[in-house]
């Protein structure tokens, strides 16, 4: 009976910090059943009232872990200021909003780096030797053949992907844009985007803004219109001129182009990566800003676009060409 009560009463100080408030132990050991409104509740009023203050979680268990944390204002991506995911107690936060804004993450990137010089003697896994024939060996295992797009099987799912999602058996097609079902899509996109308040957006489309509204300089941002039926970056109506900002690697360093072997040894090796991330850099890159091309190209619009994150360089657009 003795025995009980000291054990009892040693690890009820051990839980306890302030009156009815239990250290942050007392959840990590079983945070399923312990991280529940009715079980603070009913168990530790005290702090159940404090964790009222945090009405702007969606979830209990986020108010206790900011509370132990110390977390008075909720997380936001270090890239590009949005909110992050709250995941559980025990893992808490994400630090970044998106894998687009970690990929951006200058410390990802040097250590991306000084992981690849410490394995490999290289900065870039497309620059290892090893790398490179680690990755025949895995395409001759799967499909008989050095490189996926030698395979009819990879080239038949690719055409039946392509068809699926835009009507055509190839990314080098060209695309139509004078049917109602297309014009539908595009609309019910913007639409949703506008909605939603989901257009995507980052820091230097951020700052690029402000420094246009300080200078008087006319502009809409996040512009579509009958003209150009997808959403620009920035349109400024007194010149009739369209910007795209292709800041994200997702955009390549330079348009693609379906002649160039470089350029179909990127996209190989971004297609065999086989995840949504990569998957959506290939629809970017080698389909949809071809469409933006070719229709600014049809139309004859005054349609320009900049591969850089640099301000500076926008600054210089602007000065030469807006202004």
């Amino acid at each position: 009976m003795w025995v009980f009560f000291i054990y009892y009463f040693i690890k009820n100080e051990e839980m306890m910090e302030l009156g009815n408030i239990p250290k942050i132990d007392y959840f990590l050991q079983s945070p399923k059943s312990r991280c529940t409104e009715r079980h603070v509740k009913i168990r530790f009023p005290d702090l159940y009232n404090i964790l009222l203050q945090y009405d702007d979680c969606s979830k209990f268990t986020e108010r206790l872990y900011r509370y132990y944390h110390n977390i008075l204002i909720k997380p936001v991506c270090p890239i590009c200021g949005k909110k992050v995911k709250f995941w559980n107690f025990i893992d808490g936060y994400s630090t970044y909003c998106s894998y687009k804004c970690m990929y951006k993450s200058q410390d990802r990137q040097e250590n991306y780096k000084k992981t690849m010089m410490l394995r490999y003697g290289v900065e870039n896994a497309s620059q290892s030797e090893i790398l490179k024939e680690k990755k025949k060996q895995t395409t001759r295992k799967h499909y008989g053949v050095d490189w996926s797009l030698s395979s009819k099987y990879v080239r038949e799912k690719g055409q039946q992907t392509m068809l699926k999602k835009y009507g055509v058996k190839s990314i080098n097609d060209s695309f139509k844009y004078d049917n109602d079902f297309s014009k539908l899509i595009l609309e019910k996109r913007y639409q949703t985007k506008k909605k939603n308040h989901t257009f995507s957006t980052s820091e230097l489309e951020q700052k690029f803004k402000q420094y246009l509204t300080d200078n008087n300089i006319n502009f809409k941002y996040q512009y579509k219109s009958q003209e150009y039926p997808f959403t620009c970056d920035f349109y400024f109506p007194d010149k009739d001129i369209y910007l795209e900002i292709q800041g994200s690697w997702t955009h390549g360093k330079h348009p693609y182009n379906k002649n160039n072997p470089d350029d179909q040894i990127i996209l190989e090796k971004w297609i065999n990566k086989h995840t949504k991330y990569y998957d959506n850099a290939v629809d970017v890159w080698a389909v949809r800003d071809p469409m933006k091309r070719q229709w600014a190209k049809d139309n004859n619009l005054n349609w320009y676009e900049l591969f850089t994150i640099k301000f500076d360089d926008l600054v210089e657009w602007i000065n030469r060409t807006v202004k």
